[in-house]
């Protein structure tokens, strides 16, 4: 993360992380099913099995992302 960002992760269907997190965190999940909920999502960067995804979103913005495996 480049910024201040909330974000919920929930594996299969169990919420994995919830809160405030600062600039330089990162998190690592793994399941067959990973909901992501991201407030800011300008400043979240996502990569997934070793793919960078890019930023969520735009600043601001609320973003919610799925993933099944």
């Amino acid at each position: 993360m480049t910024g201040i960002c909330w974000i919920e992760v929930s594996v299969d269907g169990a919420v994995a992380s919830e809160g405030t997190f600062a600039a330089g965190t990162s998190k690592t999940f793994a399941g067959r099913n990973i909901d992501v909920r991201v407030g800011n999502a300008g400043v979240a960067d996502l990569v997934l099995d070793g793919q960078d995804l890019g930023k969520m979103g735009v600043a601001g913005q609320v973003v919610e992302r799925s993933f099944a495996s």
